[in-house]
């Protein structure tokens, strides 16, 4: 029962933050810019703050060569979700893009199992199958030529296999005996997606300048900030929570709680902030990912999940 009250303030609280950058993500990609440059723009600096914020939580004096190198490879990879993922909601609507993405969470909760050893019951087998299942109801393949194109598809899925991978690493990181330094290991991987992210931007402007396009988005200077804060701590309360939870809960509990459920929200949030229009067939998936969710999270303290929390 404690590990199952210590659980769920975490979880809605990287919900909050999962929905509340995807919103600032969306609204950037559709309304302030859809150019590469942009994109670069846009993870350069809310990294940055990111980074910053998660200084401010907490470091320790001494990091591990382990923790760097992971980092690293996590920023890496991080980087190129962050664009991946916002080309493809500049090109597709924001709720079939999310659906799609979170098919990736069938990588790391299936991880548990074969890398971990991590207990995989009939039903959290059942559970995951039916994930799937649900997220694939809801893509609509019948939508206009934008959505469906092969493009939006391409990016969609770099996008899903990139996140699959962020959620292995969050758990190799988690779970192994440098645990402690998870502040140091995301300072890490957000500084080394800034960089990445910026000397893409300085390519991108480059080109610009010779072809007289814009690559700075052409909106006031408070907005683009307040943009790039609001996503930056979104992204650092959101990664530094799933790294804590995904190092202590089972796999097969704790990834398809936090996409299936991210899904649902994200799911009601593109419709009622930015109209886009649903399906019958598109309403039954986030309906019955909601009950999946549910009955997983009501199962976290079989699966061992830890009450220090």
């Amino acid at each position: 029962m404690t590990a199952e009250l210590s659980v769920y303030p975490l979880l809605a609280l990287t919900l909050a933050a999962s929905l509340g950058g995807g919103l600032v993500k969306s609204y950037y990609s559709k309304r302030v810019s859809a150019s590469s440059g942009g994109y670069y723009l846009y993870n350069g600096v809310s990294s940055l703050v990111s980074a910053a914020v998660l200084t401010v939580m907490g470091r320790s004096h001494a990091v591990s060569a382990f923790t760097l190198s992971l980092g690293v490879l996590f920023g890496a990879v991080t980087a190129v979700q962050q664009v991946t993922n916002a080309a493809a909601l500049a090109v597709g609507p924001w709720s079939y893009t999310s659906v799609l993405i979170s098919l990736s969470t069938v990588i790391p909760a299936l991880s548990g199992a074969i890398f971990w050893h991590e207990k995989l019951t009939p039903a959290g087998i059942a559970g995951i199958a039916l994930l799937a299942v649900c997220i694939l109801l809801s893509v609509n393949k019948k939508k206009d030529g934008k959505s469906a194109s092969p493009k939006w598809f391409a990016l969609s899925m770099s996008a899903a296999l990139c996140t699959g991978i962020i959620g292995v690493l969050q758990k190799v990181h988690g779970s192994s005996s440098h645990s402690g330094e998870l502040y140091d290991f995301l300072i890490t991987a957000f500084v080394f997606s800034a960089v990445f992210s910026f000397i893409l931007f300085a390519r991108c402007a480059k080109k610009d300048r010779k072809s007289g396009a814009r690559t700075v988005p052409d909106r006031p200077l408070p907005l683009l900030a307040a943009m790039f804060a609001a996503a930056g701590i979104a992204a650092a309360l959101n990664n530094a929570i799933n790294l804590r939870l995904a190092g202590t809960m089972n796999s097969a509990v704790f990834f398809p709680v936090v996409n299936g459920g991210g899904l649902v929200l994200t799911t009601a949030a593109s419709v009622i902030f930015f109209h886009e229009k649903l399906t019958a067939r598109q309403y039954v998936g986030p309906a019955h990912m909601y009950k999946i969710k549910n009955s997983h999270v009501r199962a976290t303290p079989e699966h061992g999940c830890s009450s220090s929390l």
